[in-house]
């Protein structure tokens, strides 16, 4: 009885080892995040390279014909409708190549450009004849240090001007007829309230 109880066991701790040794085996061979990150990398460096597709002018269709409308090579348009693609997205073109590049330039964003204005609290001011920097408090309350040009805000700001109690941002709104208008938004230091 106890020969066969070890005998079990036996067989059973080989059978648990030799599905571990296969999942080890499955797990060295699996794909890690670096090279999931070295696909996105190489991919994002295609769609770099890949020249930009400019719409092709509208090109004149060569037609031939015996004269009296029997005319060839205009495929049933025999009314002289022209495609123009000017404007229009290339349809032979992936969209997933264009959301990557849309992604690809969102990624170069800094972490300040992903709130509004109002959002963000300016803590302090380091004036200096050279280079002024500014403390400016996102909503979670992580402090980013800012000078004049750094980029701020959803609206495509940036830092124009610093002074001892505020700093100006200069945000660029595209209005309602489509054109783009700038305005300049003051910052202040806000202090606490009782001390």
């Amino acid at each position: 009885m106890m020969k066969s109880i070890l005998s079990l066991m036996t067989v059973l701790s080989l059978a648990v080892l030799m599905g571990c040794v296969k999942q080890e085996e499955e797990a060295v061979n699996a794909p890690t995040v670096s090279d999931y990150a070295k696909i996105r990398a190489a991919s994002a460096a295609k769609i770099k390279e890949a020249p930009a597709q400019k719409p092709v002018a509208q090109q004149e269709q060569v037609v031939q014909g015996d004269g009296d409308g029997n005319e060839k090579g205009d495929f049933g348009a025999g009314d002289g409708f022209r495609y123009d693609p000017a404007g229009r997205r290339d349809p032979f073109r992936s969209f997933i190549v264009e959301r990557l590049a849309q992604s690809a330039s969102e990624q170069t964003r800094g972490p300040l450009e992903f709130f509004e204005l109002s959002q963000l609290k300016l803590v302090a001011v380091v004036v200096s004849q050279d280079n002024p920097h500014a403390l400016v408090y996102d909503p979670s309350g992580k402090g980013y240090i800012v000078s004049v040009g750094t980029k701020i805000g959803k609206r495509e700001g940036h830092i124009v001007e610093m002074s001892q109690s505020s700093m100006t941002v200069r945000e660029t709104q595209e209005d309602v007829y489509g054109d783009l208008t700038a305005r300049n938004i003051e910052m202040k230091i806000r202090h606490s309230e009782g001390g």
